[in-house]
């Protein structure tokens, strides 16, 4: 169980550093993506890029566990940095607070085993940087 934690781990880690940076989430996108958004990559506030995070199944069948991906503007998924193995896609969700500009996103880890799936669950909450426009 310690590499999932680890993974959940990094996974809060690049969803922070990321809604940190952020624009804003560009909408729900729902399908394979868990989250999109518009980030700044420089100084001035004047490049933007895109980072979505994009599940992948482990398996099939489909209702295995994924992983979640995170993926830099236009690349394939699959080449996207893994940021967690082993989500329940049916089980995470992100919600975003426009009046706060608080990002939470709730990530649901599921251990398939024969002993009967082992689950954790961690919520990360991202205030993302003032607007610009206020």
């Amino acid at each position: 169980m310690a590499r999932r934690g680890t993974y959940e781990a990094i996974s809060g880690q690049w969803i922070g550093r990321d809604g940190q940076t952020a624009k804003e989430p560009n909408g729900s996108p729902g399908g394979p993506k868990l989250l999109e958004l518009t980030v700044w990559d420089n100084s001035d506030g004047t490049e933007f890029h895109t980072v979505s995070y994009t599940f992948l199944p482990l398996v099939v069948p489909p209702d295995y566990p994924s992983e979640l991906r995170r993926v830099f503007n236009d690349e394939p998924p699959q080449e996207g940095t893994l940021v967690a193995e082993y989500i329940d896609p049916d089980q995470t969700s992100c919600s975003w607070d426009e009046e706060e500009r608080v990002l939470t996103m709730t990530i649901t880890a599921k251990m398939p085993s024969c002993m009967g799936d082992k689950t954790e669950t961690r919520t990360f909450e991202i205030k993302l940087r003032p607007d610009e426009a206020a």
